[in-house]
């Protein structure tokens, strides 16, 4: 019997959900990296490469922030035990990332859960993946994420 950890790394290989996983944990920890006013206007939108992309309320706050990027971005890595990110972009708006997202099929797009169904079999599959995982957000979050890969890839077909 495979271990869990060899398991849901062969699977995340497969399902290509890495870069989505990761994008998924700095956003449930985001407050806890930033603190409680950075948090209330910011938000990170995306990554790509080793950038993360982060929206901003205004450009005053995209200038103030850049004093605080080296320490985020340690927070981040510090987060992952390695360099995951190696530069911010902060941007008023996040339409340059989300252009960047429609432009890209590596990236998450947005689907809501409630308009698919998937079947029963993978449903199972999942929940016993995250099973082991003793942290209820992130088990939350990556049944989330893998239950979107799963959708999204039987519709792409």
């Amino acid at each position: 019997m495979e271990k869990l950890g060899d398991l849901l790394q062969k699977k995340y290989k497969q399902l290509d959900i890495n870069l989505k996983l990761t994008e998924s944990i700095i956003k449930i920890y985001y407050k806890d990296i930033v603190g409680p006013e950075i948090y209330k206007i910011s938000n990170p939108i995306c990554i790509k490469g080793k950038t993360l992309f982060i929206g901003v309320k205004n450009s005053v706050w995209a200038h103030h922030l850049l004093f605080f990027k080296e320490e985020i971005i340690k927070k981040i890595n510090s987060k992952f035990k390695k360099k995951i990110i190696k530069d911010l972009k902060f941007m008023v708006s996040d339409e340059e990332c989300k252009e960047e997202l429609n432009n890209n099929e590596d990236y998450y797009t947005e689907i809501n859960l409630s308009e698919f169904n998937l079947p029963k079999e993978k449903i199972m599959w999942i929940e016993k993946v995250c099973s082991d995982v003793t942290d209820k957000m992130l088990k939350e979050k990556l049944k989330e994420v893998m239950k979107k890969d799963a959708i999204y890839k039987m519709h792409k077909r």
